[in-house]
């Protein structure tokens, strides 16, 4: 799949289209490019693909309405999205929870430090009063 476009490009249809429009598009583009009207054509294939992903967003209100917000990079992926090297996080909740987990183990590695310290005190304390006791 080559590069992420419009949607609505994808399908050859406006912004403003109603949803027999989109689906009459659809349609006809399926039919054009479907694999077993193209066997063997890995680029019919992937322009299929691309109809396919375009229509499963158009089709539905909701992430229609969610596509027309947002776009494709902050709503549902688009086609090329799908690869993990398309996937490049700089949402800074992720960073922040990766720093503070990392912290949060530092902090219980301390603590349980601290705490085995504070342990053999209360050990040493309670030996140390027993042999006084005696």
């Amino acid at each position: 799949m080559a590069s992420v476009k419009d949607l609505y490009e994808t399908l050859g249809v406006a912004r403003g289209a109603s949803k027999d429009e989109i689906k009459k598009a659809y349609r006809k583009l399926a039919r054009q490019y479907h694999p077993d009207a193209n066997p063997g054509d890995a680029s019919a294939e992937d322009r299929f693909k691309e109809v396919q992903a375009a229509y499963d967003v158009l089709s539905d209100p909701d992430k229609r309405k969610q596509y027309d917000r947002f776009g494709a990079a902050n709503g549902r992926p688009g086609p090329a999205a799908a690869s993990p090297s398309a996937r490049v996080s700089t949402s800074p909740t992720l960073a922040t929870s990766a720093t503070s987990s990392a912290g949060s183990s530092a902090a219980a590695a301390a603590h349980s430090s601290n705490s085995a310290a504070s342990v053999g005190m209360t050990s040493r304390s309670r030996s140390t009063s027993h042999s006084r006791i005696r």
